[in-house]
């Protein structure tokens, strides 16, 4: 790999990014990214997903996400295990999902921390847990996850937990 290459392709693209030219992004972090680049492979996972730039793909971008995610991106990770649980770009794998979120949540992710405690209330990719989901919740608001608190108040309503 081209270090310096992959570095000066992935700063043009974030420049090209933050004036709206998502087409010339796009392309800079795709280059980028097969140089493997792990930030410029989430980029265009992202450009993928939302359509800046390129067509949405959904497969191409879970490509680019687990290309970033194996190479150690939190956010990658994340957004990989999401891809898996909802089965966009790849077939639904509640395992899988299970697993990257761990990965992410291991590394401090409040997202994948929410989202095991979600994995752990319905019981996807793991025998379900609602003490698990209790402590899982409670950490990821304290990890700042906006939609913790609101789990942890339906466990209490619905289960009594």
């Amino acid at each position: 790999m081209n270090a310096n290459l992959s570095d000066n392709l992935f700063k043009r693209g974030v420049e090209y990014m933050t004036q709206q030219i998502y087409t010339d992004a796009a392309m800079c972090f795709e280059e980028a990214a097969k140089l493997g680049h792990m930030t410029a492979q989430y980029n265009i996972a992202y450009c993928y997903e939302n359509g800046l730039g390129v067509n949405q793909d959904y497969t191409n971008a879970f490509i680019w996400y687990l290309s970033s995610a194996l190479q150690g991106e939190v956010d990658a990770m994340a957004n990989t295990a999401l891809y898996y649980y909802l089965g966009r770009g790849v077939e639904q794998n509640y395992d899988l999902a299970f697993v990257w979120w761990e990965k992410a949540h291991n590394l401090g992710c409040g997202k994948a921390t929410y989202n095991l405690g979600v994995c752990y209330r319905d019981g996807c990719g793991v025998e379900q847990n609602l003490l698990m989901a209790k402590s899982l919740f409670i950490e990821a608001m304290e990890l700042g996850h906006h939609m913790a608190s609101q789990a942890l108040n339906d466990l209490f309503r619905i289960y009594g937990i």
